[in-house]
């Protein structure tokens, strides 16, 4: 039994497989899930109008606002903030009364859309003083075809454009700093996983690791100069740090143990990562340069994977944890050493990706065989589809801003 468990920890951590037998595997502590449960505050909404003389910029100006979660379309008469988009000859001017000031922006983008969404994520900043995050492209893994594919969307998936073919795996999709660039494991070469590099702009693949084993996990830096994955040819699943282009790799973990999920710090000097040296999945922090590597998750739950960095508060990490037979999404906070559970409800909530404004999840929520993309704000707790059911499934997203 204990090998068996061991076997599920592996495939569960390396390739993401979460598994309800290795879910069984639970201490006391994720029986009380609601102990655990983050306490979100009564965040009110703000109230805000939206007018158009373009019905097509009205409409996805309204949808993009829905889904923040910080605020709630309202009439002219009792909304706290009016917004009025004009289409001009370069782009969208969005004109915003109700503040303490006027406040008027001119956005341009390469469709009107995505000028408009721009022009609203300047509204977003101007009111919470953060960024926004609608003019986003997003890469994720669909079944539509009948194969598990790469595919791209913007944010509110008016325009989905599936990227590979290769009628075999392909997963893992991670976005380069800049959008031009992505990595992802794919299966059609070799029949095993190797890691693969697209080019956006030349329509042009290139193999980044096909060594003998278990190539995955391959993620860029936030300044888009170093990368890592994880690769078992030296026979255990170790992380390595190699250039922009995933070459000039050197191994900065060496242990007995499996190692997955490597997530860069915001400055990219330190990794977040899962191993698995105290019997199950637990995330651990250490230099990206390599050396000794410090636990950073407790008590929340025996199975906690998929680490994702805060690109803004470094103090925290997303990540998915198991409660029951199930999987949510959780908060770790470095600066207390406290974890709490952010989802859950229906189905489980995995493979968390934060959003450029630092407050916002981009998730799979996954019941039965269903999977689709959701918007979690970390702030309100409030969730939101992206999707309807017509694209099929829908799992694991990588994303990008295109704005400034």
């Amino acid at each position: 039994m204990k090998r068996l468990f061991r076997k599920l920890s592996l495939w569960a951590v390396v390739f993401g497989l979460l598994s309800t037998a290795v879910a069984t595997a639970q201490d006391d502590a994720v029986n009380n899930m609601g102990r655990l449960t983050r306490k979100f505050s009564d965040v009110p909404e703000i109230p805000i109008s939206i007018s158009s003389q373009n019905p097509e910029i009205l409409a996805l100006a309204r949808r993009a606002f829905e889904i923040h979660g910080a605020f709630k379309l309202a009439p002219a008469g009792s909304a706290k903030y009016q917004l009025i988009l004009t289409p001009t000859g370069s782009g969208v001017n969005a004109t915003l009364a109700g503040g303490p000031v006027p406040f008027s922006a001119n956005a341009t983008g390469p469709t009107v859309n995505r000028a408009a969404l721009r022009a609203c994520d300047a509204v977003v900043k101007q009111i919470l003083n953060i960024p926004g995050f609608f003019d986003t492209k997003v890469a994720f893994v669909g079944d539509s075809s009948g194969n598990r594919e790469i595919y791209t969307s913007d944010l509110l998936f008016s325009s989905v454009r599936r990227l590979t073919s290769d009628r075999s795996n392909s997963i893992y999709p991670r976005w380069s700093p800049d959008g031009t660039r992505m990595f992802y494991t794919g299966y059609f070469k070799s029949g095993f996983p190797d890691i693969f590099l697209l080019n956006l702009a030349s329509s042009s693949r290139a193999t980044v690791a096909s060594f003998k084993g278990t190539n995955t996990g391959a993620i860029w830096s936030p300044n888009g100069q170093r990368t890592a994955m994880v690769l078992s040819g030296s026979g255990n699943p170790e992380i390595y740090v190699g250039d922009a282009n995933g070459r000039n790799l050197k191994q900065v973990t060496k242990s007995k143990s499996l190692e997955a999920s490597p997530s860069f710090s915001p400055d990219g000097t330190r990794l977040i990562f899962v191993n698995d040296q105290v019997g199950n999945p637990q995330l651990y922090e250490m230099s990206a340069e390599g050396g000794a590597m410090k636990r950073v998750s407790y008590r929340i739950s025996n199975y906690c994977t998929e680490p994702a960095w805060n690109p803004r508060k470094d103090n925290l990490v997303v990540f998915t944890a198991a409660f029951g037979r199930g999987f949510q999404l959780a908060l770790l906070d470095r600066a207390t050493g406290q974890s709490q559970a952010l989802t859950g409800g229906g189905g489980s909530g995995v493979e968390p990706c934060w959003l450029n404004d630092g407050r916002h999840v981009i998730y799979s929520q996954k019941q039965g065989a269903s999977s689709k993309l959701r918007i979690f704000d970390t702030e309100s707790g409030r969730n939101y589809d992206l999707h309807s059911t017509r694209i099929g499934n829908a799992s694991q997203p990588s994303a990008v801003y295109q704005g400034d």
